[in-house]
Order: structure tokens, then C-alpha cells, then sequence
């Protein structure tokens, strides 16, 4: 009778691991079915819009491929504008820092020309007339 019993248990453990495991690869195919007829919903409803703006708009193929082309060149355009100013304004930031130490240069030399000036000066004080 025991033994009886534990086979049933066990064959409905079994059972029950067997629904669990069937149960979720069940639900994760469904989910991967909904995904994919979502996306295919919507890529079919993008075509559709895209054909209700070309037959209201009445666009044909070149002139979509012109609108699209002129939007290419706006931003190539902007964005190579952006990179022309920030090179310019690279430039300018470093010319500046250049004439700030051609200033910084400039004064050091007088300053060093000066003390030189006074150097001698004061040297011939000292040493008095060469006689």
C-alpha cells in the first residue's frame, strides 16, 4: 500500500514539473507571437501612413527622394557649420593664450633690460669714475 502510494506521488510530481515546464515554454511562445505580429502590425501601418502622405501629397518616388535628399544636405550642412565654428573658435582660443605670452615675454625682457639699465648705473656709482 505504501509503495503504491509513493509511485502515485511521485508520478504526480511529475506531472505537475511536466505542466510547469510545458506552461512556460507555452507562455514565452506566445509572448515571442505577440511581439512578432505587433511589428508586423506596425511596420504595415508605417506603410500604410507613408502611402496615404505620398497619394495626398501627391508625391512620386523622385520627389520623396528630394525631399529626403534636401533634408541630407540641411544637415550636413548645419552640422559641418558646427564643426567650422568650433575649429574657429579653437583657433581663436589659441592665438590668444599665444599673445598673451608674446605679452608676458615682452614685459619679463623690459623688465629684465631695466634692471640692467639700473645695474650698470649702479655699478658705476660704486666704482666710481674710471680715471
Amino acid at each position: 500500500m505504501n509503495a503504491l502510494r509513493e509511485f502515485n506521488s511521485q508520478i504526480q510530481q511529475q506531472r505537475d514539473l511536466f505542466n510547469a515546464q510545458n506552461g512556460l515554454v507555452i507562455a514565452q511562445s506566445n509572448a515571442a507571437w505577440r511581439q512578432s505580429i505587433a511589428t508586423i502590425n506596425t511596420a504595415t501601418q508605417n506603410e500604410s501612413n507613408m502611402d496615404f502622405a505620398k497619394i495626398i501629397n501627391g508625391l512620386t518616388a523622385a520627389n520623396m527622394d528630394q525631399i529626403w535628399q534636401r533634408e541630407r544636405d540641411l544637415m550636413s550642412f548645419a552640422f559641418q557649420l558646427e564643426n567650422n565654428n568650433a575649429d574657429r573658435a579653437t583657433t581663436i582660443a589659441v592665438q590668444e593664450l599665444a599673445n598673451e605670452a608674446s605679452k608676458e615675454s615682452a614685459a619679463a625682457s623690459k623688465s629684465g633690460s631695466f634692471a640692467r639699465a639700473i645695474g650698470s648705473v649702479v655699478g658705476a656709482v660704486i666704482t666710481g669714475p674710471k680715471v
